[in-house]
């Protein structure tokens, strides 16, 4: 017979806290004339305590449709009473009888590795947790009494604690004479655990590169150690021949479930099994070559082809040359960064090199052309044109002859060298060059990224060296 549903606050003075005075409206409809309401448990909706206010949730008291309100306090989900019968859809009269056989057929229909649905996971450990406490007389009978408070603690008593695992308790109803689900082993409860494959850690390698090899590329070979599966046991850790064992805390299934009593209410975390380390499955005997490990320690030569324009802080990602991943998981990546050297008479601003240049007050003034001496007496004729001479703020032009053999050899002399990438380059100064000046040599500078053939250029700022005292 169904009772008519009651909707109340309860009110935080049964909470711990003082007791306020209540409004009428907030009392339930048989103390509507009282000014006071006290009880042990929650059998009906809480008042939590939030930053500002209270938060009221209201609950059914019935056996019909269960009005399920939940709450988060400080990250935490905090649920009113569950009705265990009605979890269950039999009557607060049924048998042991009644109670299994609901169980069974629940527990097969929401069975995660069975129904895919949203919210299966959770409608099936609701399912076990009651059939856990009705199925226990002794359970059941503090349940019709107190309710699910009286079932997590006693009167007067402080909240208790425990440790469920709705599938271990599947397992135990059902043994290993049941089966029938579609993808499942024979007892009924599935594999046991979903393999996860782990892929392994990244490595980071520095590579110290000279400013040349940046620009132009490089080849360069390291020595890396890094974590390999090992080929005897194949990532597993256990010896050859060996059977992995189920674990005995989680059951196989790799994690644990604590359902813990609170104030609130009750809430369940579900955390990975400490013995197996989620795996579901223990080592028996440990494989000789890697302990156990399913890893081992490896230094193996590497080599990683530079591309030409890299720069400084450049990453090059080597596919597969990480931490091979546990239990035969797939290896991460290496990954080098660049650590570009630098020079001091080039500096680097992207694709363009920049370089500052001494040049003296004459060669400022008059032009830097390629001139020739002789290195035996001047016998021969060689004509020279010096432009745009300051003198006074007058211009001029003057015309030299220079007699010097013809058979002597003649060599550079005052010509203007300066360094680049490709080594040293004769630099034209033009007369009347001022200092700050920058004269530009055309793709002489670092080469695109990926696209070598797009070159930057060689910036050169002029200084001029005036001296002290003119002779």
């Amino acid at each position: 017979m169904a009772t008519a549903s009651t909707s109340y606050a309860l009110l935080p003075y049964s909470l711990g806290f003082t007791t306020p005075d209540r409004p009428k409206h907030l009392l339930p409809p048989s103390a509507a004339a009282s000014t006071s309401f006290s009880s042990p448990f929650f059998a009906g909706g809480t008042h939590l305590r939030t930053h500002t206010s209270f938060a009221s949730i209201s609950l059914s008291s019935s056996s019909s449709k269960l009005k399920k309100v939940s709450a988060k306090r400080y990250g935490t989900v905090v649920s009113a009473s569950a009705d265990y019968y009605s979890t269950l859809g039999i009557p607060k009269s049924a048998s042991s009888k009644e109670i299994k056989a609901a169980y069974r057929s629940l527990a097969r229909q929401y069975h995660p590795d069975v129904n895919k649905q949203p919210g299966a996971t959770e409608k099936f450990k609701e399912i076990s947790t009651a059939y856990e406490v009705l199925s226990d007389d002794k359970r059941r009978a503090l349940y019709d009494q107190y309710g699910e408070a009286g079932v997590k603690s006693t009167v007067g008593g402080s909240a208790g604690s425990y440790t469920t695992n709705p599938f271990d308790l599947f397992e135990t109803f059902f043994g290993s004479n049941i089966g029938g689900f579609p993808g499942m082993d024979p007892s009924g409860f599935g594999s046991p655990r979903r393999s996860t494959v782990i892929k392994g850690e990244d490595i980071r390698y520095d590579v110290m590169l000279e400013f040349s090899a940046a620009i132009f590329g490089a080849e360069k070979e390291f020595v890396l150690s890094h974590l390999e599966t090992c080929e005897v046991c194949t990532g597993t850790g256990a010896k050859i021949g060996s059977k992995m064992k189920i674990c005995s805390t989680c059951g196989g299934r790799g994690q644990v479930m604590r359902t813990e009593q609170t104030p609130f209410g009750m809430f369940s975390q579900v955390s990975v099994c400490p013995n197996c380390g989620g795996n579901g499955e223990v080592i028996s005997e440990y494989c000789r070559k890697c302990s156990g490990e399913g890893r081992i320690r490896v230094r193996k030569d590497i080599k990683v082809k530079i591309p030409p324009g890299v720069s400084k802080g450049s990453i090059l990602r080597v596919a597969g040359e990480g931490d091979a991943g546990p239990k035969g998981g797939p290896p991460g990546d290496l990954f080098v960064y660049l650590v570009v050297e630098e020079i001091p008479e080039i500096q680097r601003d992207g694709l363009n090199l920049n370089s500052t240049v001494s040049v003296s007050y004459l060669d400022a003034i008059l032009g830097a052309v390629v001139k020739y001496r002789s290195t035996n007496t001047i016998r021969g004729t060689l004509r020279i044109s010096i432009s745009h001479v300051a003198l006074k703020f007058e211009f001029m032009s003057l015309t030299i002859l220079v007699r010097l053999s013809n058979s002597e050899p003649c060599e550079p002399w005052d010509a203007k060298q300066v360094k680049t990438v490709e080594g040293l380059t004769e630099l034209e100064i033009p007369p009347g060059t001022q200092p700050g000046d920058v004269l530009v040599l055309a793709r002489k500078g670092a080469p695109k990224l990926n696209r070598p053939s797009i070159r930057g250029d060689h910036l050169f700022t002029i200084k001029v060296s005036i001296p002290k005292r003119i002779r």
